[in-house]
């Protein structure tokens, strides 16, 4: 099943390193464009605040809670995305284009641009969440604070306190947003905090409504997003219970993959290996690695699925996942010991010093067809017993249908 990423901007463009880790997961990286900042458009404010239908627009207004960056973040991009050029030439990066700018007056019903989410529905969301402290201290989580000059954190819409009319009466305004609650070195630089954190909240909400609309898994290796879905998760988890899952199962099988993603990261992908590698070299490797690996990567969906429905929390899950991965690996040296017991065995019998080495030297780098061919032969040749030849190759069967085998197959490339 294929499963798209949706990277969540920050104040700084995703690290190539990130971009690697993701493209050992997912299918097609999806990033927003430098010039895309907005939590909503513009021209859809008072219709966001209000939650009445847009009809009356005007262009030119201040921007509704941009997202801040830093002063070279364009460059960087740019130089990112020359870095990925090899996935990018493949389709499997895509930068998505911001929408034009709305110019003039409007009157009457409005659409949203293409490719937009629902203005008032994202804008209702992120001020419903915009009142809760631990939610601003939470997608700060790991912010450099002071890293960041202080024109990173820009003016919004709804900086202010705005009264609403309708008919000649004043409507409620939305509730007051929430201080941030962490450390500050004064008021004034804890107001400067909560708008960088209401910055950082709009974001998040509007990339989540992204990748609904899109089908996209949200990916991020940012520490205060990472937290943010998680706290997100436990809020929605009993009101999601009796939720009707996607047609295909897409959604909840990002989450799963999201989950093995995590997994594999902490504690088996080698940082070292990934981040020697060019881009083109990953693609490569994943390419080669998705390719033998593609029964596993077939059965991996209902692998991830059958393994959620026992361990419904993630914890329990990665718990689960990381035990069936160790299983296997622990495995796979008990089949490596065996075949390289017979090889020594072979130049015991044999003599064959450098076709022992040849047979060692197999072992560790995967056997081709016709090396395990030549083995067995030369096994056989040699005196040994075909039971004894054939129970090496039943281990190695069943740990080739494990489902640690599923699970980390796809990313043995990888893996040190």
């Amino acid at each position: 099943m294929i499963v798209n990423a949706y990277v969540l901007p920050t104040e700084r463009p995703p690290s190539l390193l990130s971009i690697k880790r993701a493209l050992l997961s997912y299918d097609q990286i999806v990033l927003r464009a430098p010039n895309d900042r907005e939590l909503i458009p513009s021209h859809f404010f008072q219709s966001a605040v209000t939650g009445l239908p847009p009809m009356f627009a005007m262009g030119g207004g201040p921007a509704v809670r941009p997202l801040g960056k830093v002063h070279d973040f364009d460059k960087q991009f740019d130089q990112l995305l020359e870095q990925c050029s090899p996935a990018g030439r493949s389709g499997n990066i895509t930068v998505l284009s911001a929408h034009a700018p709305f110019q003039g007056v409007a009157l009457g019903m409005m659409r949203p641009p293409d490719g937009v989410p629902d203005p008032i529905q994202v804008y209702q969301q992120y001020r419903l969440l915009a009142v809760n402290p631990q939610l601003l201290n939470s997608v700060c989580s790991g912010v450099p604070f002071s890293d960041f000059s202080s024109d990173i954190v820009l003016d919004s819409a709804d900086d202010s306190v705005t009264e609403h009319f309708l008919n000649g009466e004043q409507m409620p305004g939305p509730p007051p947003f929430a201080l941030y609650p962490g450390e500050a070195n004064s008021d004034e630089d804890r107001v400067w905090r909560t708008r960088l954190a209401l910055g950082r909240l709009g974001a998040f909400v509007r990339s989540l409504a992204e990748c609904d609309m899109r089908g996209l898994q949200p990916y991020t290796s940012d520490p205060g997003y990472a937290m943010t879905l998680r706290k997100m998760n436990e809020i929605t988890k009993a009101a999601c219970e009796n939720q009707t899952e996607d047609a295909d199962g897409s959604r909840s099988h990002g989450m799963l993959l999201a989950r093995l993603h995590n997994v594999m990261i902490s504690h088996y992908v080698s940082e070292d290996i990934l981040e020697s590698m060019s881009v083109s070299d990953v693609m490569r490797l994943r390419t080669k690695a998705w390719g033998t690996a593609g029964e596993a990567r077939a059965k991996l969906p209902s692998v991830l699925r059958e393994i959620a429905l026992e361990n419904p929390t993630p914890s329990t899950f990665e718990k689960v996942c990381k035990a069936r991965i160790d299983e296997y690996l622990r495995d796979c040296m008990d089949v490596r010991h065996e075949w390289k017991k017979l090889g020594a065995d072979f130049v015991m019998k044999s003599g064959s010093v450098v076709y022992g080495q040849q047979m060692v030297d197999n072992l560790f780098g995967g056997f081709s067809t016709f090396n395990l061919y030549t083995l067995i032969a030369g096994l056989y040749a040699a005196g040994f017993y075909i039971p004894k030849i054939m129970d090496v190759l039943k281990k190695d069967a069943q740990a080739n249908t494990s489902v640690g085998y599923s699970l980390h197959r796809t990313y043995a490339p990888f893996t040190g």
